[in-house]
């Protein structure tokens, strides 16, 4: 199995203090970002082919980081709303 690629405080939202989260919400954050890129890769979808992955992994992250500093805490819900992000990145991230 691939090492987590998930995401560090140099790829989050412009307006996210990474100081916001210590090392154990990073750990579950990660693991959300993995779930994440899981589903997307169930699902078949081109977002998850070479050319795309870095910039995928990345939006997954933030995504994740948005829900979480809106206090979201569920690993699967955090999960869920970063692929749909992911699916459609010019609509809102529902937290």
């Amino acid at each position: 199995m691939s090492k987590s690629r998930g995401f560090d405080a140099t790829n989050r939202p412009g307006n996210i203090d990474p100081g916001s989260f210590d090392s154990a919400d990073m750990t579950f954050m990660n693991a959300a970002v993995d779930e994440a890129w899981r589903q997307l890769l169930v699902d078949g979808s081109p977002l998850t082919s070479s050319e795309n992955e870095v910039a995928t992994r990345e939006l997954l992250g933030k995504a994740i980081m948005k829900a979480a500093s809106a206090g979201e805490r569920d690993r699967h819900r955090l999960a869920s709303q970063a692929v749909t992000a992911a699916k459609n990145p010019s609509g809102p991230v529902s937290t």
